[in-house]
């Protein structure tokens, strides 16, 4: 375990020194889109009432019993866990929340899908980028789908669909039931296959103003390897890579097979 934060920091520092911030881009396209993700101070009142929820779960003491049918966990491969192990481990933290927002917010999708709901704080994100939207997420386990139910009604969000079941066999027919998807935010079976697998799909019901974010694509070697599948498509036009996840852009604005590493200019202290 020791040996494996050691490679991971390791790679953080060979991320940090290789990004780029808005203002190392040629194509104004993309130093635009990344201003308005990254540097924008864009808040919305509402996300107060999110994060107010998220320190709740974090003092909730219930006990889950857990059927994950992805990759696991990197916290703990017990069954049961608590509703605050969870909010203290496993949820996208703030500031990412936030970027999902702000892309939403940006890009303004009407059909969103969500793989891995998990207590619904980023579905939340999800759903007041753009309130017209229908945020369709899916959640494995159906003990997290019901608190997450149960924080969409105290949020009083009414353009989120909640779907529950296994991604393998719920994601077909999700497809298979809309013409288009606008956004995709893949963050659930943090395996290599499966990842590439729900990647393909979605990409049936896709054009090139489709975006998806994939999570995790630094968790593991098997999801290193799947990014760089995806970066490798040819219907990819350009990807950003924030390390913790990556947004995968089609709109040939963006670039043309264009992969870029990106951090907010104030961390980049020679900048």
């Amino acid at each position: 375990m020791y040996m494996k934060h050691i490679i991971k920091l390791v790679k953080l520092v060979e991320f940090y020194i290789k990004a780029k911030t808005y203002k190392d881009f040629d194509n104004p396209e993309i130093s635009q889109l990344i201003y308005n993700i990254l540097e924008l101070n864009d808040s919305h009142y509402r996300i107060t009432e999110i994060e107010n929820i998220r320190k709740e779960l974090k003092k909730d003491s219930r006990i889950l019993q857990i059927n994950d049918l992805g990759a696991g966990s990197t916290f703990s491969k017990s069954k049961t866990k608590s509703v605050k192990s969870i909010a203290n481990s496993a949820l996208s933290p703030k500031w990412q929340c936030h970027l999902l927002y702000k892309t939403i917010n940006e890009f303004l999708p009407e059909n969103i899908i969500e793989m891995g709901t998990s207590l619904g704080i980023s579905t939340a994100y999800l759903a007041i980028g753009n309130p017209r939207a229908t945020v369709t997420t899916i959640e494995g386990s159906e003990a997290l789908a019901g608190i997450a139910i149960q924080n969409f009604s105290k949020l009083r969000l009414k353009n989120i669909k909640q779907v529950y079941g296994n991604f393998d066999h719920t994601l077909p027919v999700i497809l298979e039931n809309i013409n288009h998807v606008d956004f995709a935010f893949i963050d659930g079976n943090h395996t290599k296959e499966a990842t590439i697998d729900y990647f393909n799909q979605i990409k049936t019901k896709s054009d090139e103003s489709t975006v998806m974010i994939l999570d995790d694509i630094h968790w593991s070697k098997g999801m290193e390897e799947a990014w760089e599948y995806v970066k490798s498509q040819e219907s990819v036009k350009a990807t950003l890579d924030f390390f913790s996840f990556g947004i995968v852009l089609f709109d040939r604005r963006y670039g043309n097979n264009e992969h870029y590493k990106v951090i907010e200019r104030k961390f980049k202290l020679w900048k």
